[in-house]
C-alpha cells in the first residue's frame, strides 16, 4: 500500500517538491524555535544546577536570579551561625563588559564565587587552566567569549572588564547565560569589578547530614531581610522566569502552533488534491472489492510519507541552523531524543487528520457514482 502511495506521489514530482517544502518549513518552525527555548532554560538552570546547594539566600522580595539582588556580606556570618548549617559561600551575580576591538563592549555575566568552595557557585566542565591557583584579578571564562571577541583567548592574556585588567585564568564550557557568557572570579574580585564592596547576590547552603530541610530553613528565614528557596524551587522560578516574564514560552507555544497548522494544512491539501484526481481509481478500487481499510491505508500512506520526509528535511535544516548560531552567535540549542519524538508524534498526528477529509470522500460513496465523477 506505501507502495503505492509512493507511486502516487512520484507521478507529480513538482507537487511533491512543493510540498515538501511547505511540511519542512512548517517542522522546522516547531523544531528550531523549541530547541532554542530548551537552550536558553539549560543556560538559565546551569549555575543552579551545577552548584551542590541544598538551600539558596536571595534579596527579600526577588522571586528569580535574574534580578540584581543585592545585601550586605555581613549576612554570610549570621547564616553560618545558624543550627544545622554545614557550609555557606557568598556568590554575586552581576552584569558586565568585556572591551573588544576598537573600544565596542561585549555583555557578559560576572560570577564571583568563594575560591575554597568552587562546588558553591563555582565553574564547571573546566577544559584548561593555568597551574596556578585561581587569585585576585583572574578569571575563569567560557569558550564561547572567545568567539564573540573575535580573536584568540589563551591562558595569560589580559581582558577588560568594566575597565579593569583581569587575567585570564582558565576556560570552562557550557558556562553562558543564553548568548551571555560566565567570567567566574573570586568574589572580592567581582566586588570590586563591580564597585559592589561588600554586597552578595546570593548566599549557598548546605545543610548537615541529618537536619530537615525545612527547619533550617525557617531558622534562616528569622535573620530577616532575605528569602530562602530550595534549589528546587529556585530552580523553578527560573524556569518560570523564561516562560512568562520574558514571553519566550508562550512565543516558542505560538510559533509550534502556528508550524503544526500549517504543516497540517500543507498535508492536507496535498492529499486531498491527489485524492480527487484518483478518483476514478479509487472508484474501480471500491468496485473490485477492496475494503475502506486498504483505501485508508493508501491514503494515509501519502499523508505520511511527505509528512516524514518533510520531518527528515526539516531535522537537517534545523541542525545546520543550530550549529551555526552555537559556532557563529554563541547561543545555545538544544535538540534532545524527546523533542525529537514529540515532534514525529505531532508529525504522525498532522499526517492522520491530513488524511480525514479526503478518506471520508472515497470511503462513503457508492463506487459506481465515484467511477462516474
Amino acid at each position: 500500500m506505501f507502495y503505492i502511495s509512493l507511486a502516487n506521489l512520484l507521478h507529480d514530482k513538482s507537487r511533491l517538491a512543493i510540498s515538501l517544502i511547505g511540511v519542512a518549513f512548517s517542522i522546522t518552525l516547531m523544531l528550531f524555535n523549541s530547541a532554542l527555548y530548551l537552550g536558553a532554560v539549560r543556560d538559565g538552570v546551569n549555575l543552579i544546577d551545577n552548584s551542590k546547594a541544598d538551600l539558596w539566600i536571595i534579596q527579600e522580595g526577588y522571586s528569580d536570579i535574574y534580578r540584581l539582588s543585592l545585601f550586605p556580606d555581613g549576612k554570610l556570618a549570621k547564616v553560618k551561625r545558624v543550627n544545622g548549617v554545614k557550609e555557606a559561600a557568598g556568590v554575586l551575580f552581576i552584569p558586565g563588559l568585556v572591551t573588544k576591538s576598537g573600544n565596542t563592549k561585549e555583555d557578559v555575566r560576572i560570577v564571583g564565587y568563594q575560591l575554597n568552595k568552587p562546588d558553591l557557585g563555582g565553574p564547571w566542565q573546566i577544559k584548561s587552566v593555568a597551574k596556578n591557583s585561581l587569585g585576585e584579578g583572574m578569571v575563569i571564562t567560557d569558550l564561547s567569549l572567545a568567539r564573540k571577541l573575535k580573536k584568540k583567548l589563551k591562558v595569560g592574556q589580559t581582558l577588560e572588564i568594566n575597565n579593569q585588567d583581569v587575567k585570564v585564568e582558565g576556560f570552562a564550557e557550557d558556562a553562558k547565560l543564553w548568548a551571555q557568557p560566565y567570567v567566574f572570579v573570586p568574589v572580592t574580585t567581582a566586588q570590586k569589578l563591580s564597585l559592589n564592596e561588600g554586597k552578595l547576590s546570593y548566599i549557598l547552603v548546605k545543610v548537615k547530614p541529618g537536619y530537615r530541610l525545612a527547619a533550617v530553613r525557617h531558622r534562616l528565614e528569622k535573620i530577616g531581610g532575605i528569602d530562602v528557596y530550595t534549589a528546587g524551587e529556585i530552580r523553578q522560578k527560573t524556569i518560570d522566569f523564561w516562560n512568562f516574564k520574558t514571553g519566550m514560552g508562550m512565543t516558542v507555544a505560538m510559533m509550534a502552533l502556528g508550524g503544526f497548522l500549517v504543516g497540517l494544512m500543507v498535508i492536507g491539501i496535498s492529499t486531498y488534491t491527489s485524492t480527487v484526481e484518483r478518483t476514478k481509481e479509487f472508484g474501480t478500487l471500491k468496485a473490485i472489492g477492496s475494503s475502506n481499510y486498504y483505501l485508508y491505508q493508501i491514503v494515509f500512506g501519502h499523508s505520511l510519507i511527505v509528512g516524514f520526509l518533510g520531518y527528515l528535511f526539516a531535522l537537517g535544516l534545523t541542525a545546520f541552523l543550530g550549529w551555526g548560531l552555537t559556532r557563529f552567535a554563541g547561543l545555545s540549542f538544544m535538540l534532545n531524543s524527546w523533542l525529537l519524538a514529540l515532534v514525529l508524534f505531532l508529525v504522525i498526528f498532522m499526517a492522520s487528520l491530513g488524511s480525514f477529509f479526503p478518506i471520508r470522500r472515497i470511503t462513503r460513496g457508492d463506487p459506481f457514482i465515484i467511477f462516474r465523477g
